[in-house]
């Protein structure tokens, strides 16, 4: 049997090449030394807001909102440097969420030439992640009503019920009835913990005054637990309502001062808010042992799970520490 021969026509792989990356669906750039873009796709464009020649031939920091363009020149910098992958997530100035990875691009001989950046839009995974922590918060809310309406309800039952053996064996047998008072005491702890914990998984309203109250909440219950001091300064911003924002930051808030409370070491936490223009900040001081680079780096859930509420309100989430100097968890969420 004979096989058919493929025709001897060479394959136009560079034309191929190109019009895949015209096609792409991420935004694709090429800048060289100066930091000027000599190649961008129409999706960079699209994405920038601008025409693809007006692109061409401009310093790609000038298309960047200015609180980027310098993570975005140094994350370049560094990969023309040692040559190592590097991404991050950051916002263009169309309030779109995007991932940027920077590689370094070499020519035939293996000498490097630029940067190739690549954004990919996360506007349909934020939508989803949304809807998803929407439904979480739901459902703790449902959680914290089932606790409230039925848990503290029978422990309260059985406190009381505790309360009036004791009474009542207190006239004959003493040493029963101090075993009945333990027992009504261990139900009253009992139920101070469970609307403890009702109050934590489903917060009422905390834009606005909700969240510092909240916040000093806590606070009282991380110093009935633990040596410590925490101090509450500043308050919520007079005017801003968004709820969405207020539910992250005070989860992230949370997390951080049980974390200091449980690990840093210190006697003192002190958490603060304040806006300035655009940009609500709040931080989480300990003055504990402080943390390795390797620790703030870490993907253990309490970090982790920071790091993802901040990305959901388009936030920046830094951790400044050093060995012997405490932590501090800073929080910033630009907001109008």
């Amino acid at each position: 049997m004979k096989l058919a021969q493929l025709p001897s026509t060479p394959v136009p792989y560079g034309e191929i090449s190109a019009a895949m990356v015209r096609s792409a669906p991420d935004a694709l750039y090429f800048r060289d030394f100066a930091g000027v873009c000599r190649f961008a796709n129409p999706r960079c464009a699209a994405l920038f807001g601008v025409e693809l020649d007006e692109l061409i031939g401009s310093p790609m920091a000038r298309f960047f909102p200015a609180r980027f363009a310098c993570l975005v020149l140094r994350q370049e910098e560094a990969v023309l440097s040692d040559g190592v992958v590097r991404s991050c997530n950051l916002t263009l100035g169309n309030k779109l969420p995007c991932r940027i990875s920077h590689h370094r691009v070499c020519d035939a001989r293996g000498e490097t030439t630029g940067v190739a950046g690549r954004l990919h839009d996360l506007s349909a995974i934020r939508r989803l992640e949304k809807q998803i922590v929407e439904a979480s918060e739901r459902e703790l809310r449902r959680l914290a009503c089932d606790l409230h309406d039925e848990l503290c309800q029978e422990l309260a039952a059985a406190a009381l019920i505790s309360k009036l053996l004791e009474k009542r064996l207190a006239e004959g047998d003493e040493t029963q009835a101090k075993v009945a008072a333990h027992i009504a005491d261990l139900t009253r702890q009992m139920a101070g913990r469970t609307r403890e914990l009702v109050y934590n998984l489903a917060p009422e309203t905390l834009a606005g005054e909700g969240f510092v109250a909240r916040l000093r909440s806590v606070a009282a219950q991380l110093c009935a637990a633990y040596p410590v001091k925490c101090g509450i300064e500043g308050g919520w911003p007079a005017g801003l309502k968004n709820e969405t924002i207020a539910i992250q930051l005070f989860r992230i808030a949370h997390e951080a001062m049980h974390n200091a409370a449980r690990h840093s070491g210190g006697n003192c936490i002190t958490v603060r808010m304040r806006k300035t223009d655009a940009l609500l900040t709040l931080s989480v001081t300990d003055n504990g042992h402080g943390m390795e680079d390797g620790e703030r780096r870490s993907s253990g859930l309490g970090l982790a799970s920071m790091r993802y509420r901040a990305d959901l309100i388009e936030a920046e989430l830094l951790f400044q520490s050093a060995p012997g100097s405490g932590t501090c968890v800073i929080c910033k969420v630009p907001v109008e």
